[in-house]
């Protein structure tokens, strides 16, 4: 199951390509921090969950202006152009697109599987050249989990398995059980996985 319908698979990763595009090479912002103000943007959230508006009735330029007005960073200063032959960070929003659409997967989700914008920048040479599909290929596994994501993301915060049960409310011996895999978190209800998701600063569906 995609994140949307593939009918707007194409505006979505143009839409996508062109707003990395022109935030780097038309607003001057380094790659990592334009990715970091995608990532805590509504309209990264909204372009996810597949909303028409976001990924096929904006541009790529008009995506790009509302989230460097949203984190309101006057020192970048920005002419709307859009640059006709695709940059290597044209590609990089594109083939994210695809990603994204592909796994169903929050952005959020996928940065900290290690699948983001300038992590496939390092990749342009030599995926660039090949199909789509290759980059999927190359990429997917990083979402093939050795163990409980829980367990990571606890690990990624520097919290005990008590640490995390006195801050999230969730009794220790839960914890326990969904880390080692005895109590799928899928059946957890749903305020014991948001209650988590808190705690360790990811989307839900990234413990899922």
């Amino acid at each position: 199951m995609h994140a949307y319908d593939k009918l707007y698979l194409e505006d979505a990763m143009r839409n996508l390509g062109g707003m990395f595009d022109f935030a780097v090479n038309g607003a001057s912002i380094p790659m990592e921090r334009f990715h970091a103000m995608f990532l805590a943007s509504e309209e990264a959230v909204q372009f996810g969950k597949g909303n028409p508006k976001y990924i096929a009735g904006l541009s790529g330029i008009e995506l790009a202006e509302r989230i460097i007005v949203q984190a309101q960073d006057s020192s970048f200063l920005f002419d709307s152009e859009l640059y006709v032959s695709p940059s290597p960070e044209y590609w990089a929003g594109w083939a994210l697109a695809y990603l994204q659409w592909y796994t169903a997967r929050s952005f959020a989700h996928l940065n900290l599987s290690g699948i983001s914008a300038p992590v496939l920048l390092q990749s342009y040479h030599p995926l660039h050249e090949a199909d789509i599909t290759k980059t999927l290929d190359v990429f997917l596994h990083l979402l093939e989990d050795s163990g409980p994501r829980l367990k990571k993301a606890r690990k990624l915060m520097g919290l005990t398995q008590e640490a995390l049960a006195e801050k999230s409310g969730i009794s220790l011996r839960m914890i326990r059980a969904y880390e080692q895999g005895s109590q799928p978190l899928c059946r957890a209800e749903a305020e014991t996985l948001l209650a988590l998701a808190r705690c360790l600063n990811v989307p839900p569906d990234y413990l899922l």
